[in-house]
């Protein structure tokens, strides 16, 4: 096995050759004949060890052991403690899910903090058909069946090319010692159950079923690499990027993909959308719906889909101002008394000082707020001003507003002003308002 290993390495892993390299060592047999290939295979590598205290004293006795290997052989070794459980019903997950948080934030934190390159961690290919029956069993797409990938990140898993039979042949053959986790026995765990009950009966259907099963794995893997190819053709196609936060699809396009929800599938999950109908449904309703993933917002916006990260939102909507000092939250404006009117952008504003009545407040758009546009007759409804100026909805939601103590809009931030607050022939006092984009500084 350990030519072979060198083999894999050299052809599937060529970064390792001259990289440093982590190991996820749990004390098990895998991760012990994992570490023990890598030491004859001439890596450089280092040892860390997650003890979870989830098993008493056995945990701090695997501990122990894991370092006495890493002491043996002269390698640096990590280890941390976690209250497991705590982290647990604090975050409200499960026991596995608690701990596989915990252990990969700590491995990205060693890596981002010594000189190590890579974390390998002792996945095999029994593991990856237990996550594809896992998978299988709760609805998963395709990135679910394909399994556990052999490369993410920082995260190295060259063992997935052997099978627990072969790993546990080479421990006995190399008598390789190693910590047993009776936990892995417990059939109340998924994994375990599949594991002892599933597999062994998927076995017996064929001489070569967990092989074939394997083999199909791998095509999954394929078809999934030219489903990929596709998406990125489509996106090109689709996505108009409207500035560096919204994206806008049109719906028209969109709507006549065949087959339809499998194209809007691979188009919108990997922004956390998995509902291909309710994503359907939006595209044919009307202006203003959305739907929302743990990531990202999608808007149906008339003839579009707008799509936007969520970012997080301000506590309130509205902030008073009191003076005229300046302002850098939750925008950048400043306040300038001046004697006389001077050329402007629309960055700027001339007003008459007197006309205004303190504080002033900066503000969202709310139901009902008109206006008196500068160099128009009458009133208009911020709503038809926001459509004649063709804003998407995600802009009129972001456009801020200045108004004063009775609510009056002075100013459309960047955009227009409201003539009530016009400097005229009577005007004693100037009042110059500047606003800085957040590429400009006050």
């Amino acid at each position: 096995m350990i030519d072979s290993f060198k083999a894999h390495i050299k052809e599937a892993f060529f970064e390792l050759q001259d990289s440093e390299l982590l190991i996820a060592t749990s004390g098990g047999i895998d991760s012990m004949v994992l570490s023990d290939l890598c030491l004859k295979a001439g890596l450089k590598i280092g040892i860390a060890h997650c003890n979870f205290n989830l098993r008493g004293i056995a945990s701090d006795q695997d501990q122990t052991f894991v370092q006495a290997y890493a002491q043996a052989n002269d390698l640096p070794f990590y280890t941390i403690s976690f209250d497991t459980l705590s982290y647990k019903k604090q975050q409200g997950l499960s026991t596995q899910v608690a701990a596989r948080q915990l252990r990969y934030h700590w491995f990205e934190k060693l890596i981002a903090e010594t000189t190590f390159n890579y974390v390998l961690t002792a996945h095999h290919k029994d593991d990856n058909l237990e996550t594809f029956f896992i998978n299988l069993s709760r609805g998963s797409g395709i990135d679910g069946l394909c399994g556990i990938p052999s490369s993410r990140g920082i995260y190295r898993r060259p063992l997935l090319h052997y099978s627990r039979d072969e790993i546990k042949q080479y421990a006995v053959t190399h008598q390789i010692q190693w910590r047993e986790d009776e936990s892995n026995n417990d059939e109340l765990y998924l994994r375990n159950y599949i594991r002892h009950q599933f597999i062994d009966e998927f076995s017996k259907l064929h001489p070569t079923a967990k092989d074939n099963l394997s083999n199909s794995i791998a095509y999954l893997n394929d078809s999934n690499e030219l489903i990929k190819a596709y998406r990125h053709v489509l996106t090109a196609q689709l996505f108009t990027a409207l500035d560096d936060t919204v994206i806008a699809i049109d719906i028209e396009q969109l709507i006549h993909l065949q087959p339809l929800e499998a194209s809007v599938y691979c188009l919108f999950s990997t922004y956390g959308f998995t509902d291909s109908q309710a994503i359907v449904a939006l595209a044919k309703s009307s202006s203003g719906k959305s739907l929302y993933s743990k990531t990202h917002r999608l808007l149906k916006d008339r003839t579009q889909l707008l799509l936007k990260l969520i970012e997080p939102t301000l506590a309130i909507e509205s902030f008073k101002i009191d003076g005229i000092q300046p302002v850098t939250y939750p925008i950048q404006l400043s306040f300038e008394v001046i004697d006389s009117v001077v050329d402007l952008d629309n960055q700027s504003i001339i007003i008459d000082y007197d006309k205004l009545n303190f504080p002033l407040q900066l503000r969202k758009k709310q139901q009902g707020d008109r206006f008196y546009p500068t160099g128009l007759e009458g009133s208009k409804k911020l709503s038809k001003y926001f459509k004649d100026e063709k804003y998407d909805g995600f802009s009129k939601e972001q456009q801020w507003l200045l108004t004063d103590a009775n609510n009056q809009i002075i100013w459309i931030i960047g955009k227009r002003m409201d003539r009530r607050f016009s400097v005229e022939s009577t005007t004693i006092k100037l009042l110059k308002i500047n606003y800085f984009s957040s590429t400009q500084n006050l």
